[in-house]
């Protein structure tokens, strides 16, 4: 099957040839690095299960949304596209023939006409159906990326042809036709506009002329009643928090739509918003674990919120799985390393801290209180499958995992599932799948990760990329580079923004600023490099608040091993490796300059215990700082 996709012959991707400065690479790995094995997890505890997918797929065919005005009908698609991520990352054979056996199943629910939605017809564009019906279209778009069956493919585009034709017939702008600005009572109707993106990858597919001008449509609206997004990104006068729609998921979906309408039209506003959007994002609403939104998943300027004290959950998955998207999107438009210094952090941190290693099975909602017996049948299910996969949201201050479950709907027969749970694995294959990428000029070591990867750069000539480290846990990389010599080419190193490098080149002493790339010729049969980071442990101050880094690494206190409520100072005396007796891949113990002595690991692995009652965590910590 296609592990990866080469962008020259895949008409999805081909545009970004012209408008893109970086690539992914198709490439073979064996690796057992973390991101490798939480893929292979993944798979065996979620993405593998037939009973996942054949309950969502019902949705489309007793259709109970409009009752509630509910989004069950997200869950399949969202989850197809993470699958097809991590089947593109392992080769899974099982898994693809798992996920072709559903996207076949779930194109079966069409009508006569086409339409396949979770609403039944009478209700139909209203809610979150729109939304709904986008990840149909991803859902499938994305398997049919790796696709190796021509008639599958070709059942594929028919029946999303049949689905996009539906709502174009619907919906736009002529007589007896509703507005997509009337489509949800939700967000200002942006989650409905941001179908834009399956739109304009189902054009390059087919290339029929009424999709593109159903896309222009869409771009023509600005994306929500309450406000032209798209002029207020191009403007750059205010701040996301401050938009007319603070949805930070939805709207984040919106402008990785605006991307792919752009590298199809050229035009370089669509371009020029998306960036600006993204850098304000950074600037405004990105918090130390890597992530948006402290008030519930809104954009609430939370790169200053981040410290305070919150009762409401926070910080949620979905936001930053669609974050790294778009991160990766901007990234390979700009050819900027901050945007992948940014999906590190918020991969070793947020995204991975969400998964339930551990099995937890609690099904915990806040406002559960009082439920009726459904509630009570679904949190036998929830045991009954081990727990979902991932947490919905991350905490900052003095709290703890599984608060609530996103985009929780109750489903028959005693089931139930959340968003976030769907859309995890999208985010955990994501950074692999970026580790080593192709520029115009050369091959680039993009995220560095334990393992061999093989890779056909120019599609004939394979050359094996090793790299032998526990980065980011530790900051030395060894790389070995055999058969480079036939290309004659750069291979340029990611130098992160937390560190500058120390490198030796085939035994030369090269010395790399961070936030660039390093540049190294390609001549040779074969190359050896030694990248040297600094992974010191210091301290971060934010609204006298402390919180403690090591690289990209956040360090947290879990009470089964440090006390959260420590104070600390600013400054840090001496630091000792550690161990602690659950899992974790950073432990140390670090004294800080007030006499405070604290026991810490790495957030990903802090408060991993959801089932207790007693987890209890903190990133940020208290400090003396007057």
């Amino acid at each position: 099957m296609k592990t990866a996709i080469d962008y020259r012959n895949n008409p999805v991707y081909s545009p970004r040839m012209a408008t893109d400065t970086l690539f992914e690479i198709p490439f073979t790995a064996e690796s057992t690095a973390v991101p490798f094995e939480t893929v292979r997890f993944l798979e065996n505890k979620q993405l593998l299960r037939t009973d996942l997918w054949e309950l969502f797929v019902r949705q489309f065919a007793i259709r109970p949304d409009a009752v509630d005005s509910g989004w069950r009908g997200e869950y399949w698609g969202k989850m197809m596209r993470a699958a097809c991520f991590c089947a593109r990352l392992t080769g899974n054979k099982v898994l693809y023939a798992t996920l072709e056996k559903t996207v076949l199943d779930v194109l079966a629910t069409a009508d006569a006409d086409g339409r396949i939605s979770s609403y039944i017809r009478e209700d139909e564009f209203k809610g979150w159906d729109m939304w709904s019906r986008k990840y149909i279209l991803l859902g499938c778009e994305y398997f049919w990326d790796i696709c190796e069956n021509e008639q599958v493919k070709d059942t594929i585009v028919k029946g999303l042809c049949g689905h996009l034709d539906y709502i174009i017939d619907h919906i736009g702008e002529g007589e007896g036709k509703r507005s997509i600005l009337d489509t949800s009572a939700w967000w200002g109707c942006i989650n409905s506009c941001s179908i834009l993106e399956p739109v304009m990858r189902l054009y390059n597919i087919t290339k029929k002329p009424e999709y593109l001008a159903f896309a222009d449509y869409i771009v023509s609206t600005g994306g929500s009643n309450l406000g032209n997004m798209v002029e207020l990104a191009l403007k750059n006068e205010i701040l996301p928090y401050q938009y007319p729609v603070i949805k930070a998921y939805e709207t984040m979906s919106f402008f990785e739509g605006l991307l792919e309408y752009y590298r199809v039209t050229g035009k370089e506003d669509y371009k020029t918003a998306v960036v600006n959007f993204v850098d304000r994002v950074l600037d405004s609403d990105y918090t130390i674990i890597g992530n948006c939104g402290c008030t519930h998943e809104l954009f609430d300027n939370s790169n200053v919120k981040q410290t305070e004290p919150n009762p409401q959950v926070a910080q949620e998955t979905c936001v930053a799985v669609t974050l790294s998207k778009i991160l990766y999107q901007v990234y390979c438009v700009t050819g900027d390393p901050k945007y992948a210094d940014a999906m590190e952090r918020t991969y070793y941190n947020c995204i991975l801290g969400s998964v339930n290693f551990e099995g937890n099975v609690r099904l915990r909602l806040e406002e559960a209180v009082g439920r009726d017996e459904d509630y009570s049948r679904s949190v036998e299910f929830c045991k009954k499958i081990g727990g979902f996969a991932f947490d919905s949201y991350a905490p900052l201050y003095k709290s703890r995992r599984n608060r609530a479950i996103g985009g929780y709907k109750d489903m028959e027969n005693g089931t139930a599932y959340g968003c976030c749970a769907c859309i995890g694995a999208a985010g955990a294959a994501l950074l692999p799948l970026t580790a080593v990428m192709a520029a115009k000029d050369g091959i680039v070591l993009n995220q560095y990760m334990d393992g061999t990867f093989r890779i056909l750069p120019d599609g004939k000539n394979e050359v094996t990329v090793t790299m032998k480290t526990r980065y980011p846990y530790e900051g030395r990389v060894l790389v070995e580079i055999e058969n480079p010599a036939k290309l004659n080419t750069v291979l340029k190193l990611r130098i992160p923004a937390w560190s500058d490098a120390n490198i030796a080149v085939d035994g030369q002493k090269v010395f790399a600023k961070a936030g660039t790339f390093c540049e190294v010729k390609l001549n040779k049969a074969s190359v050896a490099l030694l990248l040297d980071f600094d992974t010191t442990v210091h301290t971060v101050v934010l609204n006298k608040k402390v919180a403690v880094e090591q690289g990209c690494i956040v360090l947290a206190a879990d009470n089964r091993c440090a006390d959260p409520d420590t104070v600390l100072s600013a400054g840090v005396s001496s630091v000792q490796e550690a161990k602690t007796e659950f899992a974790s891949r950073t432990c140390v113990d670090v004294t800080f300059d007030n006499g405070a002595k604290v026991r810490l690991v790495d957030y990903a692995s802090a408060g991993s215990n959801w089932d207790s009652e007693d987890t209890y965590m903190t990133a940020w910590f208290d400090s003396d700082i007057r």
